[in-house]
């Protein structure tokens, strides 16, 4: 049976229609919208949460989700609504395909629908094994900032978590601010206890922010003592070449 909501897009009259260039064009009697798939993330294997979250922002966009979900099941043959489905289960099935990079188009070689495809790259790639999780955790309790930037190390932290939360195993904020205080060096030590004893919680896009600024004051403080380090340096050559100087007959 056709749903509700298919069944206002039909009322609408709305139409998807796929034009050159990897663009769909999406239609109605009021507006056009166009989108061009070359800006899109493609899927490389590694990078599936990302693809995810701009693939779901569409279809949910333009009220389509149903046809990946399985809400909007396919009508019979002789249905009036089945070649309506069709070109827009197919065009759907598009997107996906132009989404993902080359070594990836394998996966999909046999798929004749949308849902197909998307539940193909799900169990490929959010798979919600006990292993997976498991491994993602460890990875996040070992992960350090080391000699990264602090943008670059909040990106992998936050890159981890969004895999979890993909595989239905996601971090609180707590635990989020925890993984990352702990992977900080000692040179961070003051910020980690303030952070600790905190009478609220702290956010990770505030903690991004106040580590962001705690990075930026050591980079000033390492500058200003390497500049006293060359001021004394010279300082003490220019006592040296005076004392040889003075010693000289």
């Amino acid at each position: 049976m056709v749903s509700a909501a298919f069944a206002s897009q039909q009322s609408n009259r709305s139409s998807i229609m796929s034009s050159p260039n990897n663009t769909i064009q999406i239609s109605n009697s009021q507006s056009v919208v166009v989108l061009n798939n070359h800006a899109t993330v493609k899927l490389n294997g590694m990078n599936y949460p990302a693809w995810k979250v701009q693939l779901n922002a569409l279809l949910v966009g333009y009220d389509l989700s149903g046809f990946v979900d399985g809400e909007l099941t396919c009508p019979a043959p002789n249905h009036h609504d089945f070649i309506y489905w069709r070109r827009h289960d197919q065009l759907i099935l598009h997107a996906i395909i132009s989404s993902v990079d080359q070594n990836v188009i394998t996966l999909l070689g046999n798929v004749k629908t949308s849902k197909q495809a998307w539940d193909i790259l799900n169990k490929r790639y959010a798979s919600k094994t006990h292993a997976r999780i498991m491994h993602l955790k460890e990875r996040l309790t070992r992960y350090t900032k080391g000699s990264r930037s602090m943008t670059k190390y909040l990106h992998g932290i936050k890159s981890l978590a969004d895999e979890l939360a993909i595989i239905n195993s996601p971090l609180d904020d707590v635990d989020l601010v925890i993984h990352t205080i702990n992977g900080l060096g000692d040179e961070y030590k003051e910020v980690s206890a303030a952070i600790r004893t905190r009478e609220n919680p702290i956010g990770f896009e505030e903690l991004h922010d106040l580590l962001s600024d705690a990075e930026n004051y050591h980079k000033r403080d390492d500058n200003t003592n390497d500049l006293q380090l060359v001021a004394t340096a010279h300082a003490t050559q220019k006592r040296k070449h005076t004392y040889n100087k003075k010693s000289s007959p």
